[in-house]
């Protein structure tokens, strides 16, 4: 949580943040950890997040497990800030391991950094041959490094980093922006000096905040200014879609280690016509799990008359399963609460991709309402949906199975494909998997089913 430049430590926002993240934690997952940077009023404000969050009864009270929700460093909660701060008390400077604030143009004993302004050839005797802590790296999306101020380069000639800077330059070819150069040239340079955590800024910090830097220059704009000029990698509306999340979860799976394999699946047949039971099978190895409670209606005022308001969430989709044999692959989902009537638009689609060639999804099935015990196999294609065959299906209460024949998907003995499945979203729009309903797992990610023996991962597991 950021507070530079205020002395606001955004409490009621925390709180929001880990009341959904307690109630994951909660149900098992391992969910982000929560630590404080702080820059003006430092120790005022490290003064009130403490008695506010960290040492407040009544939040450890509501949360009595909260201490797994902190960022830890020698077995204390970290904060950014400045420990000799005048109005910093004794107690929560002994309560804290406190990591110096670090701005892109400074250079402290401890810091922590917020993002590194220096060229990359300059860094490499920095962090390797100081007394400096080396064990701490930035990786930003861009560096406002020549003005501060990112409108004075999209507008008024100036010459900082966006988005499409690489190797000593903009790029300037068409599209440059989407394809995130900067990012991983910060990434590459991070890798190679092989810190043990690596901080990423920043993921939404879209602020519509005009300032005035100087003279001639009338419209300022510091972190965000347009698509080239800004610094956050969150999914988006726009030209930039979900480009540079999907760029970070694949720098990051590259920094820590990809999640290890499921176990080769034995071959196992299941009656779509018997019980649900049969997907109890301990044989069945290809078992995933999905986030609950997460359909939720959207409803909240945005920047002046913008409203949000979005109530298609519907059948909360919390696991799925896989199972095959020589002939077929079978399929397993069940949703929080019973499942809404099949005849719903866009209602439990289940989409494949076999080859990894296409961006997006080669198969979709169930796209129209079952009818009979069958659902619809098409294939995407450029001008719409082919029809290549039907799948076998049954559906009662919160639990849905089906049975498509492996020859319609072109699944070999020992292939492999990717899969999710939604509920109201619209399978035209892929960004519809982030805005609409559920879809498991989230946005353009994808669950892999393999019916071969996993490759072992060969890449170190480090903190991000």
């Amino acid at each position: 949580m950021d507070t530079a430049g205020s002395a606001n430590p955004y409490i009621a926002r925390t709180l929001d943040l880990i009341d959904v993240w307690y109630e994951y934690y909660q149900q098992g997952w391992n969910v982000p950890k929560i630590a404080f940077y702080t820059a003006s009023y430092s120790g005022t404000v490290m003064n009130k997040i403490y008695d506010e969050l960290y040492n407040n009864p009544a939040v450890k009270e509501k949360y009595p497990e909260i201490d797994e929700l902190w960022f830890k460093m020698n077995g204390k909660p970290m904060i950014v800030g400045i420990k000799d701060d005048e109005a910093l008390r004794d107690d929560v400077k002994d309560y804290f391991r406190i990591k110096a604030k670090q701005w892109p143009d400074d250079r402290v004993r401890d810091g922590f950094p917020w993002m590194e302004f220096s060229r990359l050839g300059k860094l490499t005797s920095y962090y390797k041959n100081s007394p400096w802590d080396e064990s701490i790296m930035n990786v930003s999306v861009a560096q406002h490094c020549d003005t501060c101020c990112f409108s004075s380069s999209a507008w008024y000639g100036s010459n900082d980093h966006g988005r499409s800077w690489h190797n000593g330059a903009k790029d300037t070819s068409e599209n440059a922006v989407l394809y995130g150069y900067n990012f991983d040239e910060q990434w590459d340079f991070a890798e190679k000096l092989d810190p043990d955590i690596v901080f990423v800024t920043g993921f939404n910090e879209w602020v519509a905040q005009r300032l005035t830097f100087r003279e001639n220059e009338p419209f300022g704009f510091c972190d965000n200014c347009d698509e080239e000029y800004s610094r956050d990698f969150e999914p988006s509306a726009g030209v930039l879609g979900d480009n540079y999340y999907m760029q970070f979860v694949d720098r990051v799976a590259g920094f820590k280690g990809s999640t290890a394999a499921l176990p080769a699946a034995e071959e196992v047949t299941i009656d779509i016509g018997g019980g649900f039971d049969q997907w109890d099978d301990e044989a069945i190895t290809g078992v995933y799990r999905d986030y609950t409670n997460d359909t939720v209606d959207r409803d909240c005022r945005g920047y002046g008359d913008t409203y949000y308001q979005d109530t298609s969430g519907r059948n909360d989709i919390a696991n799925a399963k896989v199972a095959h044999d020589g002939e077929k692959l079978y399929f397993y989902v069940d949703t929080a609460a019973d499942l809404t009537p099949c005849t719903d638009d866009n209602w439990m689609q289940l989409f494949i991709n076999v080859s990894g060639e296409r961006e997006g999804y080669e198969f979709i099935v169930n796209r129209t309402s079952p009818e009979n015990g069958k659902a619809t196999v098409e294939r995407v294609t450029e001008n719409g949906y082919e029809t290549v065959g039907q799948a076998e299906i049954r559906f009662e209460g919160d639990r849905l199975m089906l049975s498509v024949e492996r020859s319609l998907l072109g699944v070999e003995a020992e292939g492999s494909f990717c899969f999710k499945w939604a509920d109201n979203c619209d399978p035209a729009d892929i960004y519809s998997f982030y805005t609409r309903g559920d879809s498991v797992p989230y946005g353009r990610l994808n669950w892999v089913y393999s019916t071969a023996a996993p490759q072992p991962d060969d890449r170190s597991s480090k903190g991000c």
